[in-house]
């Protein structure tokens, strides 16, 4: 009697806190993207960064990231390898903290930027509006997206 009991007390608290867990929800949470370019070209996207980089004096940082065809960006083989990630492999800014330097992303995820793009991103998160003037007189087509980034929930 006091086995089934037990048993019985353990599926409740089983049940109970899967219950728990599948309630829970990632949070989203906006963030600002500085956007300097938007342009189908990896190679424009690169060489304007550089551009943007020298006329603002800001530090020009693409994070080991190239273009790949099957990606579209990735970071070496080597890189991916140690990450224990397949290649090619791509982690864009988002999950990053707010930053303020150039680099080049692609814009699948970026809400209000067609899929398909590299961007060329100048800040991010509360230094966007803050650059948003400096990036401007570079380019007119600057532009500040805000976009979901998903964080997972804490216990």
């Amino acid at each position: 009697m006091n086995v089934i009991k037990m048993v019985i007390g353990l599926l409740v608290l089983f049940l109970g806190s899967t219950n728990l867990c599948a309630n829970e929800k990632y949070t989203e949470t906006p963030k600002e993207f500085l956007v300097a370019k938007v342009t189908k070209d990896y190679n424009e996207a690169a060489k304007f960064a550089h551009l943007l980089s020298e006329r603002t004096n800001m530090i020009l940082d693409f994070r080991g990231l190239s273009f790949n065809s099957v990606s579209k960006l990735s970071e070496s083989k080597d890189e991916c390898e140690a990450k224990g990630t397949k290649y090619p492999c791509y982690k864009g800014r988002a999950l990053e903290k707010d930053s303020v330097f150039v680099s080049v992303e692609y814009s699948n995820g970026y809400n209000g930027i067609n899929n398909g793009n590299y961007i060329v991103v100048a800040a991010t998160g509360r230094f966007a509006p803050k650059m948003l003037k400096k990036v401007k007189n570079v380019s007119e087509e600057t532009k500040i997206y805000t976009t979901k980034i998903y964080k997972e929930f804490m216990h």
